[in-house]
């Protein structure tokens, strides 16, 4: 039997979640002794991150027949019979095109638990042809099956994290550079600024906190298309900082006392999983996979979507308890490891094990 060899591709601009889990997924593959290799877009942050600690990737730029283009250089891994793992939605229609007339095994992860659209196309890029769809949590593996996909071509493995590196370095006037009162708890929001991530209703419930006097002030971590909507719904608020795009969430867990995040569509919520190893408790919503990751009352407190009523208690009740933050933290902690970055490798090298050559 020929050596494996995995082909990932993510076409996608910017990081998020989906481009940390690619990048940890293929850098422990190759840790482990298997050929993997990254297609990525050029210019973007994961290529860049590939580049920075030379692990093998090829990119493409971006423009006309991108999608084209991507495909062929899928087509070419294809014919030697490399496993294809298409993360993203781009990707895995690049991915179904490249492997037109090959027999390469064609693998799908899929993070979101949006409904899977309709018709010739969706019927085309979701039929047989793929070898296997990867669920990073069962309620997203739900959507699959809602969507026509029998539940023997799917596989349920979670996103992972990464225990601290030791310990992580204060930032230097971290509090001076945002003008936070030294006596106020920091809430930590580290998401995308779109629609299904909730900022709207963390915002409302951070309304109602500052209306109660909770000495505490939200820090909202991200960029994306609704930030001038955002802003303006933040106006009148005193202690709410948009901190935009960062890539240092590791200090920024190391400065919060608490992590939040309001979701109405969630397929997992691998920040939280981060979150939690970093020791800290969670204040979450039960959209999609987010109650797969995080244990209500034990390593934080989950409430339902759209409610920011629901949120801004659960929120008051965690800023105003310290004895229950002390408790939350040190479940998150041990909950965390249930999803490190060995389990989800060793799973995805089953699966790969599992694929018809």
């Amino acid at each position: 039997m020929p050596a494996m060899r995995v082909l990932h591709v993510n076409t996608e601009e910017g990081w998020r979640g989906g481009e940390n889990q690619v990048y940890l997924l293929h850098r422990e593959l190759i840790a482990v002794g298997i050929d993997s290799t990254v297609l990525c877009r050029t210019g973007e942050p994961l290529a860049a991150r590939l580049s920075a600690e030379r692990l093998p990737h090829t990119t493409i730029a971006a423009g006309h027949f991108f999608n084209l283009r991507a495909a062929w250089a899928i087509r070419r891994e294809a014919a030697h019979g490399t496993i294809i793992h298409a993360h993203a939605s781009a990707a895995h229609t690049a991915a179904r095109l490249g492997v037109v007339w090959t027999s390469a095994p064609l693998i799908v992860t899929r993070r979101v638990d949006f409904a899977l659209k309709r018709g010739l196309i969706a019927h085309w890029k979701y039929g047989r042809r793929v070898t296997r769809f990867v669920a990073i949590s069962n309620a997203v593996a739900e959507v699959l099956r809602r969507g026509g996909v029998v539940s023997t071509r799917i596989a349920v493995i979670p996103s992972s994290g990464q225990l601290p590196a030791g310990a992580t370095p204060a930032v230097d006037g971290f509090r001076d550079s945002l003008h936070l009162p030294a006596d106020h708890l920091i809430v930590l929001c580290a998401a995308a600024l779109v629609d299904h991530k909730g900022h709207r209703h963390l915002l409302e419930a951070w309304r109602q906190i500052e209306a109660q006097g909770v000495r505490a002030t939200l820090l909202l971590a991200g960029n994306g298309e609704r930030e001038a909507d955002l802003r303006a719904l933040a106006n009148g608020l005193n202690h709410v900082r948009f901190l935009g795009w960062r890539d240092d969430l590791p200090q920024l867990f190391n400065e919060a006392d608490l992590f939040t995040l309001a979701s109405t569509e969630e397929g997992l919520g691998s920040v939280l999983i981060d979150a939690q190893l970093a020791g800290l408790p969670i204040i979450a919503t039960t959209a999609g996979g987010i109650p797969e990751v995080v244990a209500d009352g034990c390593s934080g407190l989950l409430v339902p979507p759209a409610d920011p009523t629901a949120l801004a208690t659960a929120l008051s009740r965690a800023l105003t308890d310290a004895t229950l933050r002390t408790t939350l933290a040190a479940g998150a902690r041990l909950h965390g490891r249930l999803f490190l970055v060995d389990t989800m490798v060793a799973r995805y090298q089953a699966l790969y094990a599992e694929l018809p050559f």
